[in-house]
């Protein structure tokens, strides 16, 4: 049945079985006739209304796919109207200058829900959107797992309930679905996770590799917006992009202090070793920078606000990436650089989120390193020219990302052309 999944046992009291009875037995009705009417409304509206809207989901505004994408429709001059939605009302901080025709809103608004029932395409890099039975859905996720996610935990209990609601959802609309895929792997295992057998999969790569391809080659081109920022494109040539993962329990400002104690450890090594260390934390973190664009950790080291850098634009100016579990290392093998996995809690990880990919080992092209003093070695052989993961790197490449090229944004346009008619 649709809603028969594992729930959150509350305790035995007044409160807890009123809250038991409501997750089990109301919500579920609530969030069922809520879909019925938007779905009713939308086929209605659609039926009498020539408005085209192509709706973009993104975290905090255009990054990476979406935008280099957004900036592709406006030159196609596509016939509809470009909608972004974001977790977080993201108007000021828009800073390209090709989004001055785009319309953002904030997601959960009634703005939202109004251009939802006009959406005719809806594109989403994160997280699973409204359903309408009219529109096509675009799926350019963010990331290939490594990780389990989805229906590739372990135990299908770690799903949350509100996340098997949306999963489940899917099915009723899969013929809808157009996943976007930059390889035959990748397609195998996005299908499985969220179990989209009967999905269209189209593996014509993704927009952020002809991002990569065309994104800033060094420092003053990738601070020129920030004049603050212009010192750090100056103070050194040898760059570290420290990007982990996103971790359910660091949300907080504990979990945020905790990230920079990380940074600040590995500053000390790198910087020691000749490097200067960047890093930009999960968008989620992004409140406890206030309005400082960045903070600068130790002599050289800085991290930067997602509201005010994308991570992608310091892929091609950075020489290592320094990462644990987060995905972001397969969009980093498009450059062929190194890269370092720091992985001083990798049992725990591995017992408490586990991997969609596994042995671990197997399934990372690059060094595993426990400590400080283990990186410390891996870099000193990198500067001198050691890197015994080059050719495990290239067959990554060749095997993740095969129809990664500089088109793959063009195509994706002519697929949206198509759907709007």
């Amino acid at each position: 049945m649709l809603y028969c999944m594992h729930l959150k046992r509350f305790p035995l009291t007044r409160k807890g079985i009123v809250m038991t009875f409501f997750t089990k037995y109301v919500h579920p009705v609530i969030v069922l006739f809520a879909s019925i009417i938007f779905w009713g409304l939308s086929v209605l509206v659609q039926k009498f209304s020539e408005r085209r809207v192509i709706l973009i989901y993104s975290y905090i505004a255009p990054r990476s796919d979406t935008k280099h994408l957004v900036d592709k429709l406006q030159k196609s001059c596509v016939s509809g109207d470009i909608v972004v939605v974001s977790r977080a009302e993201i108007a000021t901080d828009v800073t390209s200058p090709n989004l001055d025709h785009v319309a953002f809103v904030a997601y959960g608004s009634i703005r939202h829900a109004l251009y939802s029932l006009f959406a005719r395409v809806v594109i989403t890099t994160h997280g699973i959107p409204v359903f309408s039975p009219n529109a096509k859905y675009i799926f350019l996720w963010h990331g290939i797992p490594l990780k389990s996610i989805n229906w590739a935990f372990r135990k299908s209990t770690r799903i949350p309930y509100y996340k098997r609601i949306a999963l489940l959802r899917l099915h009723f609309f899969e013929k809808n679905i157009v996943v976007v895929s930059p390889s035959r792997l990748y397609s195998l295992l996005l299908a499985y996770s969220f179990r989209l057998y009967n999905a269209y999969f189209l593996e014509v790569g993704h927009p952020r590799y002809d991002y990569l391809a065309t994104s800033p080659k060094d420092l003053s081109d990738v601070f020129s917006h920030c004049a603050d920022c212009q010192f750090i494109a100056s103070s050194d040539k040898r760059v570290i992009l420290y990007l982990p993962t996103f971790r359910d329990n660091a949300l907080g400002e504990d979990g945020f202090h905790e990230y920079l104690s990380t940074v600040r450890t590995l500053s000390k090594i790198c910087s020691s070793v000749g490097f200067t260390l960047l890093s930009v934390p999960h968008p989620f973190l992004s409140v406890f920078f206030g309005n400082r664009d960045y903070i600068q950790v130790g002599d050289r080291a800085f991290v930067f606000s997602p509201r005010a850098l994308d991570p992608y634009d310091l892929f091609s100016v950075s020489d290592i990436l320094i990462t644990d579990y987060s995905s972001v290392f397969f969009d980093f093998l498009y450059l062929g650089k190194p890269i370092i996995f720091y992985v001083p809690d990798l049992e725990e990880y591995s017992k408490e989120r586990g991997f969609f990919l596994e042995p671990f080992d197997v399934w990372t092209p690059g060094p595993k390193v426990r400590n400080p003093e283990e990186l410390r070695r891996v870099l000193e052989e990198l500067s001198a020219g050691v890197d015994p993961y080059a050719c495990k790197r290239k067959v990554f490449r060749e095997i993740f990302l095969t129809y990664a090229d500089q088109d793959s944004t063009e195509r994706i346009v002519r697929l949206i052309k198509d759907f709007l008619g």
